[in-house]
C-alpha cells in the first residue's frame, strides 16, 4: 500500500516542466509528505484536459457515489489500484479505459524490514525534478475529481529497497505520455506503457522513521540518514 507521496516542487516549476498552467493555481501547495488518508489533493493531467493541470482528491470514488469521501475509503481504500485487477472490476475498468491520468510527484516512499525495525526510503529522480505516475480518475456529481495510483510489480532499484510489498507505482516514460492519454489506445498499447516503467535516473536513500508518524512532517524529513 502506497499512501504517502512527496510534492516539493513549486507551482511555477511544475508549470514550466509540463508547459501548461494549473487550472486552479491558488489551490496547489507544495508538501514534503502528502498523506493520502487525510483526504488530500494531487496535481494531475487528465485524458479529458491535456492543456491544464487539474487537482484531484487522492482516493477514487465510483461514478455516481453520493456520500462523503471518508465513508467509501473506510469500506475500501482506493489510494492504490493494482494494474492486474482494474480491468476485471466493472467501475474501475471503466476508468481504466476512459479516464486515465498522469499524477505529478517529486517522489514516493518504500519500506524495508530488517533487524526488527522498518526503515523508510525516499525514491525520486536524481535531478529532483517532478515526474509522472500512472493513475485513474472519476468525477463526482458536484464536479470534484478523485483519483487512484496504479501499482504494478516492483522491480529494479525499487524492489531492492522494499520487502514489505511487491508492488510499486508505475512511472510513465516521457515518450509514452501521449499513448497513455490517447482516448483511442487499445489494451495492448496501454499494457505496453505500464510494462515499460523507466528505472534509470532514479535514486533511493533512507530517511527518518518519522515518516511513519501520521502527524509529523517537516522540511528536512526527506534528507538522507544513516542506516
Amino acid at each position: 500500500m502506497y499512501y504517502k507521496l512527496s510534492n516539493t516542487a513549486a507551482r511555477e516549476e511544475i508549470e514550466k516542466t509540463y508547459e501548461m498552467p494549473f487550472q486552479y493555481p491558488n489551490l496547489y501547495k507544495a508538501e514534503a509528505v502528502v498523506f493520502g488518508l487525510n483526504e488530500v489533493t494531487l496535481p494531475l493531467i487528465t485524458i479529458e484536459n491535456t492543456e491544464e493541470i487539474s487537482l484531484a482528491i487522492w482516493g477514487m470514488l465510483p461514478t455516481g457515489f453520493k456520500e462523503d469521501w471518508p465513508i467509501f475509503q473506510n469500506v475500501t481504500n482506493t489510494l492504490n489500484l493494482l494494474q492486474d485487477c482494474v480491468k476485471d472490476n466493472s467501475w474501475q475498468s471503466e476508468a481504466f479505459y476512459y479516464r486515465r491520468c498522469l499524477v505529478i510527484v517529486n517522489g514516493f516512499f518504500t519500506s524495508f524490514f530488517k533487524n526488527g525495525k522498518v526503515q523508510p526510503y525516499y525514491v525520486s529522480l536524481m535531478t529532483k525534478k517532478p515526474f509522472l505516475l500512472a493513475g485513474l480518475y472519476n468525477q463526482t456529481e458536484d464536479g470534484f475529481l478523485t483519483c487512484s495510483l496504479l501499482l504494478g510489480k516492483a522491480k529494479g532499484i525499487v524492489k531492492k529497497h522494499q520487502n514489505l510489498s511487491n508492488q510499486m507505482p508505475l512511472i510513465i516514460k516521457k515518450n509514452l505520455i501521449n499513448s497513455w492519454l490517447d482516448r483511442d489506445a487499445d489494451l495492448d498499447e496501454l499494457n505496453y506503457v505500464l510494462n515499460n516503467t523507466p528505472l534509470d535516473g532514479l535514486e533511493v536513500h533512507p530517511i527518518a522513521a518519522d515518516l511513519f508518524n501520521r502527524d509529523i512532517s517537516y522540511d528536512t524529513i526527506l534528507n538522507p540518514v544513516s542506516r
